[in-house]
């Protein structure tokens, strides 16, 4: 009987030997966490870059109001930003109630039918960046002090988008004083019956 003993066999109270792990099972281990990394920063970048884009075409919409003795009264819109605004709509009220048309809105407010004044219509259209319009305006003789005194009653809202369809709303609650604020919105609903 022999006593030598087979070194492959483990006896008790000795470990078993080890498999040796095969080089292609870390290299193949190593090529999927190096595509899983490449995925992630192409989605990164990718996600970085589409962000850029919007940013690089976002609007900025504003609204003001002016009182001025050779020009009379007016109300303006520009877009101060870097891409085009979607003027999806626009809304005026007045103590809440909301009007259809400059003509309901101070004929109103001054208590007249036979109002003189200039307007364009801006729901609906597109404002260039940079681009600057008076969207309504009366002249010194027909009465603008008075119209510049009753717009402290006006509210304006403005729902406007980018090219990429990211929508915000301009809100003035005082024509008058011009203390606006803006918030990003999910989108605009738009109003067939505005004559703004």
């Amino acid at each position: 009987m022999s006593t030598d003993r087979n070194e492959s066999e483990a006896g008790p109270g000795r470990p078993h030997p080890r498999k040796p792990i095969e080089t292609s099972l870390i290299a193949a281990i190593a090529a999927g966490v190096v595509g899983l990394s490449a995925l992630g920063v192409s989605v990164y970048e990718a996600y970085l870059m589409r962000e850029q884009q919007r940013a690089s075409v976002w609007p900025i919409v504003e609204a003001w109001s002016f009182h001025m003795s050779e020009s009379g009264f007016g109300v303006s819109v520009a877009n101060k930003g870097i891409g085009p605004a979607l003027l999806r709509s626009v809304d005026v009220s007045v103590d809440g109630v909301r009007k259809h048309s400059w003509q309901q809105l101070y004929g109103e407010l001054l208590g007249t039918d036979s109002l003189r004044y200039n307007m364009s219509a801006i729901s609906g259209n597109v404002l260039a960046a940079g681009e600057m319009l008076t969207i309504f305006s009366v002249s010194p003789d027909d009465g603008s002090k008075a119209f510049h005194e009753v717009s402290e009653n006006v509210s304006f809202e403005i729902c406007y988008c980018s090219v990429f369809e990211q929508c915000w709303v301009y809100q003035l609650d005082n024509l008058k004083m011009a203390v606006p604020r803006t918030e990003e919105i999910d989108a605009c609903t738009v109003d067939l019956e505005s004559g703004f």
